[in-house]
């Protein structure tokens, strides 16, 4: 979070918000976020305690701007993989077939 306070494009005092629980956080000026009163040191932290379980921070928490809820401008970057389908689902050629190896000269 402090890599985002430091490029701007999110402030301290900023509220984060999560509508499906209804809750809400609070970004620190030193990058953490408060939580029902405890600080954490990442949004998944703080999303595992609102959420009671296990969360993808970056994924949990919008912002609450001028402009209205917003993802974290980090969350595509550090969810991306996670969004994006196996292979094999994509791809759905039936039982798991041996990979071909290149040859050797």
């Amino acid at each position: 979070m402090i890599d985002l306070l430091d490029a701007g494009l999110i402030t301290a005092g900023a509220i984060l918000i999560n509508p499906n629980d209804d809750v809400q956080a609070v970004v620190l000026p030193d990058g953490g976020i408060e939580f029902d009163g405890v600080r954490y040191d990442s949004p998944s932290g703080a999303g595992d305690a609102a959420h009671g379980g296990s969360t993808n921070g970056w994924v949990y928490w919008l912002a609450d701007t001028s402009s209205g809820l917003r993802p974290s401008p980090d969350s595509e970057k550090n969810c991306g993989r996670s969004r994006m389908a196996s292979p094999r689902a994509r791809h759905d050629d039936g039982p798991d077939r041996p990979r071909s190896r290149n040859p050797t000269p």
